[in-house]
């Protein structure tokens, strides 16, 4: 039997583990806990269920295509690793799935310890090929340990040197801190390879931390500014907007969600289902995105003539807009609209849904509508469009711009 999977993306090296001195438990790094379920679901989605026998012997070839920009000169890194070739028990490799989280860990690893860690890598794809050996168990012709016997005596036994497995320690967390929170929600990184994962491990790790931690808003706003560059802003209120998307579906009981929790490695203390819990967290790391009104210059609005109608869509708004006075974000997504209007205690929260109006036919501009009290856009928060661009969309009637984040 053989399978092939392939997975996208940089490779990570296995981080060592940490060690509680008090408890003496390993703790595993959280960025090894995260890749490694990636490649665990990469492996699960392209051989599905197919596992090997624990007691079969693999063997197990890892290619890697990349540019390395070495010294001024750019060489192929197959150069520099042909390909690894580990032959182990399957039981010594697998994960819960029977996929090769060992082996590609130890491929990062293996880079870095040949010195390449000081190049400039850009990881293209990492292919494994998994084969199972002929047979069970397959031992060399002459293991080293049995030498053949004379004629007429029998086989010596080998003696059994097999070392006693010690009893493995229940991995402990630290205790998070609020920089562990925050740097966890902005290394989500929409969009990305493993962005979900990241974004469901975040969400779970938010509603466990948020209960028990007094955070003050302007130690967030610290950490904001020592951290994340103005040019990174937006990125910081789609990976906020991510985290909150999953603490929300945690909060209802979405079977998937909590299946991806699982994915992503994390375990709640307990299933959650207070929607409640998602408005506190907002309400504490409010700076999160109201850090994009800081830094956003404020401009007086300015009549500007109609646009093209018809150009005023759902899809052209997808993005993150700020109005010119700075008091309102508007975050569209496939999931909705976010509304951070901190007067209105709109924080963000939740996504709701929104609709474009044409209403053309009366020779009107079109109406958005936001159906932020969710009541079937009964008394929905409007906006009457006159023209929208890649840039900015504006309201003559209501003396409103907002513009687009790059």
């Amino acid at each position: 039997m053989e399978l092939k999977f392939t997975v996208h993306g940089e490779p990570k090296g296995k981080g060592r583990p940490r060690f509680n001195t008090k408890t003496g438990h390993a703790i595993t790094p959280k960025d090894t806990v995260i890749y490694e379920n990636l490649v665990r679901m990469e492996y699960l989605n392209q051989c599905g269920e197919t596992k090997f026998p624990d007691d079969a012997m693999l063997d197990m070839r890892i290619k890697a295509y990349t540019d390395v920009l070495a010294y001024g000169i750019e060489v192929s890194f197959e150069s520099l690793l042909q390909c690894i070739h580990v032959r182990r028990p399957a039981s010594a490799m697998a994960g819960t799935c029977g996929g090769p989280v060992f082996c590609v860990c130890w491929h990062g690893r293996g880079i870095k310890d040949r010195g390449v860690n000081g190049m400039k890598r850009k990881i293209l794809t990492v292919c494994l090929l998994l084969t199972a050996c002929g047979g069970q168990n397959r031992e060399p012709e002459n293991p080293p340990d049995m030498m053949p016997s004379a004629p007429g005596e029998e086989a010596a036994e080998p003696p059994d040197e097999t070392p006693e497995p010690e009893p493995a320690k229940p991995e402990e967390k630290e205790p998070l801190s609020l920089e562990d929170v925050l740097t966890d929600i902005y290394t989500v990184a929409p969009g990305t390879a493993g962005s979900s994962l990241r974004a469901t491990y975040a969400a779970g790790e938010l509603l466990d931390w948020i209960d028990v931690n007094s955070v003050e808003q302007e130690n967030v706003f610290r950490w904001i500014d020592e951290n994340v560059p103005m040019e990174n802003s937006a990125e910081l209120a789609r990976a906020w907007a991510a985290v909150l998307t999953e603490a929300e579906a945690l909060m209802r009981g979405d079977e998937t969600a909590y299946d991806a929790l699982d994915d992503a490695g994390y375990t709640m203390k307990q299933p959650y289902r207070s929607t409640g819990r998602v408005k506190w967290a907002a309400w504490k790391l409010l700076p999160l995105f109201t850090q994009i009104l800081d830094r956003t210059e404020r401009a007086e609005y300015r009549y500007e003539a109609p646009g093209d109608y018809s150009a005023v869509t759902e899809e052209a708004l997808a993005g993150i807009w700020v109005n010119d006075a700075g008091t309102t974000v508007l975050l569209f997504s496939e999931d909705g609209c976010r509304i951070v209007y901190p007067e209105l205690e709109l924080l963000g929260e939740t996504a709701y849904p929104f609709r474009v109006r044409d209403r053309s036919s009366v020779g009107y501009c079109p109406e958005l509508d936001i159906d932020y009290l969710q009541n079937d856009f009964s008394v929905p928060l409007v906006y009457y469009v006159s023209g929208i661009d890649d840039t900015h969309f504006w309201s003559n009637t209501q003396n409103e711009c907002f513009r687009r984040l790059a």
